[in-house]
């Protein structure tokens, strides 16, 4: 994985987080008490994120593979 997608990666998921924390004290039904389910609803929640955060690294990534690519392929002197 190069440096980009690295950083993509690091920042993404880090946004994540910030973005489900407040989802893990989600105290759906009022009984002060967390259940498998509210649990669960997190997990699914997170999951998605980060499958999300996954494409969206995997996309910005083929970008700039595409650039450093279609740079590698013409040549050194100014087209002008």
């Amino acid at each position: 994985m190069n440096t980009i997608s690295k950083r993509l990666l690091g920042g993404a998921f880090a946004g994540a987080l910030v973005l489900a924390a407040p989802a893990c004290g989600d105290d759906e039904d009022g009984d002060g008490g967390t259940t498998d389910e509210e649990l669960q609803d997190v997990q699914d929640g997170a999951d998605e994120v980060e499958e999300d955060v996954e494409e969206g690294v995997t996309d910005a990534s083929n970008e700039v593979q595409e650039e450093v690519d279609a740079q590698d392929e013409g040549s050194d002197e100014d087209g002008e």
